[in-house]
């Protein structure tokens, strides 16, 4: 079923980007893929920006939503119980980010990386679909440190990938083998 559910918001993304462009399905599939990107180490880590810097120069669009603060070793944390605080986030708060392709959104959220998939790639009111895209690519991390064994299961940044594949995304969850 979510092969079928992949095909069909494949198709609905094709048609509506050619009725934006108003041109053939070949120039819409021309358009910029756009990679989610989150973590588990907050929006400021300086792994998170570098990786941004470079997936921006290789041309894709990126969009991120990662936690306001350091959430490691959160699991599947989801906040039910109380409203959460999704902002815009001026990358250019950092010098890594200031070498970054200006292209990229970056938002902060209050919440677990789970949560911010969540925020994100909701179909009716998450962040992409207020931005008009969709997320060919998830990535998450890269997180300070291993993620090795039995840490897959605490670990925020395999969480965030995890919550993507919920939503039919691929994705992927990076590690660093060292403290950055």
């Amino acid at each position: 079923r979510s092969r079928a559910v992949a095909r069909a918001s494949s198709a609905a993304w094709r048609a509506r980007a050619v009725g934006e462009r108003g041109g053939r399905e070949e120039d819409a599939m021309e358009a910029r893929p756009t990679v989610l990107v989150a973590n588990d180490d907050g929006v400021r880590s300086a792994l998170l920006q570098e990786l941004v810097r470079r997936m921006s120069a290789q041309g894709l669009d990126v969009v991120v939503v990662a936690p306001t603060h350091d959430q490691s070793a959160c699991g599947q944390k989801l906040n039910m119980h109380r409203d959460l605080m999704l902002r815009r986030h001026d990358s250019a708060s950092t010098a890594v980010a200031a070498r970054a392709v200006n292209k990229a959104h970056f938002y902060c959220l209050d919440g677990s990386p789970s949560d911010c998939i969540i925020a994100a790639l909701e179909p009716r009111n998450g962040v992409l679909a207020q931005l008009g895209k969709q997320a060919r690519l998830v990535v998450s991390g890269i997180n300070k440190g291993p993620n090795l064994a039995s840490d897959v299961f605490y670990s925020g940044t395999f969480a965030a990938a995890r919550q993507a594949g919920m939503y039919g995304v691929p994705s992927i969850a990076t590690s660093s083998p060292y403290d950055a």
